[in-house]
């Protein structure tokens, strides 16, 4: 896969980026035109520059437009596939990862594919790294860099320190997969972190709606996994955050998800190569996963007293031990902020601290 048209320079510049593999990476844009502005930048300014980015227009608010418009034309590396209609529901709200992530990956001219949201950014040398472990291992056939969370400013919330590595530099894929199943620590971050040969996803499914745990143990499992911890991804945390609204709704939707997952991608039987009892655990785990998380975030709703969010998540539970298993165990470690959003309701937040003072006066 050659890139059409390399840019203007020596030589043997030209020649080296035509036998480099192209890489396709795109972002999906409806709204935060400023945020959506960084992550471009982040990847036209990258070191490895034999890339393609593709910017999907999901039905984008004017000003976002107005940017997608003003970056595709200054740089000829970047495509734009434009959807009318913002692909977008609050009852299905991944029909975007349906519509508008596998739209990308169909007109992906790489060998390599990456999303990157619209509020993250790369630093630099993303590309350029991820693309040497791939050289490096032709048994790689995912990779991945370090995740750090930045503020809505793009600063740095909490350095991630490097003396000792997570994970090895390159391992088994299904072994990456296990750790994160049982909670360990090889993984700190979202399973679409992962770069992965365009090939491989599309003859795996395509993007599911169930994104992370596609890639973690739909992919990822068959091959050596690479990672490289100099490589940043910067995830950017702020209010407007989608999984936060979903959180605070009360949705439940990613069970069903899972559960699709699960069959339309015969897990269980593409794991069997590793065992017909692994197989059988990693399928129901995966599940089990799900109502856990579901579990921490009702007691998440309820220790701030976001009443409806927590009763919406309880309904659809039902009588799901590992969901409500979870709760108690997370509503316990949460009741002293649960005793203070109670008594912020009651007015009697400021009259207590007042006591306590006096208390230990």
């Amino acid at each position: 896969m050659f890139r059409e048209h390399p840019p203007q320079g020596n030589k043997s510049e030209s020649l080296r980026l035509q036998v480099a593999p192209i890489f396709s990476i795109f972002i999906d844009a409806y709204h935060g035109a400023t945020f959506f502005q960084q992550s471009a930048r982040s990847v036209l300014d990258q070191s490895y520059t034999n890339f393609e980015l593709i910017i999907v227009n999901n039905g984008a608010l004017y000003e976002v437009s107005q940017e997608i418009d003003k970056i595709a034309k200054a740089d000829e590396r970047v495509r734009v596939i434009n959807f009318k209609i913002n692909q977008f529901t609050w009852d299905d709200p991944h029909i975007v990862v349906d519509k508008c992530w596998n739209a990308a990956l169909r007109a992906a001219r790489g060998e390599y594919i990456f999303h990157l949201s619209y509020d993250d950014f790369l630093s630099p040398n993303f590309l350029e790294r991820m693309i040497a472990l791939f050289d490096e291992n032709p048994r790689c056939t995912s990779a991945s860099g370090m995740m750090e969370g930045v503020d809505i400013h793009g600063n740095v919330i909490a350095p991630v320190k490097d003396e000792k590595p997570m994970r090895p530099k390159f391992m088994a894929g299904h072994k990456l997969a296990l750790d994160t199943l049982k909670g360990g620590g090889m993984l700190v971050a979202a399973g679409d972190i992962f770069v992965v040969r365009t090939k491989d996803l599309i003859n795996g499914g395509g993007y599911h709606r169930a994104i992370e745990d596609s890639i973690l143990f739909g992919i990822i499992p068959f091959g050596e996994t690479g990672f490289d911890s100099t490589a940043k991804l910067y995830w950017r945390r702020h209010e407007e955050q989608l999984n936060k609204q979903l959180n605070a709704a009360g949705w439940l939707g990613y069970i069903d998800y899972t559960k699709s997952l699960i069959k339309e991608w015969c897990i269980e039987e593409k794991w069997q190569q590793f065992g017909g009892d692994l197989a059988k655990h990693v399928a129901y785990q995966l599940l089990k996963k799900e109502w856990h998380t579901a579990g921490a975030q009702a007691a998440a709703n309820l220790s701030e007293i976001n009443v409806l969010g927590f009763y919406r998540m309880a309904y659809v539970a039902g009588l799901n031990r590992f969901f409500w298993r979870t709760f108690l165990q997370q509503l316990w470690l949460k009741r002293r902020q649960l005793a203070s959003c109670v008594l912020k309701k009651l007015g009697l937040h400021e009259f207590f601290i007042r006591l306590l003072k006096s208390k230990n006066s």
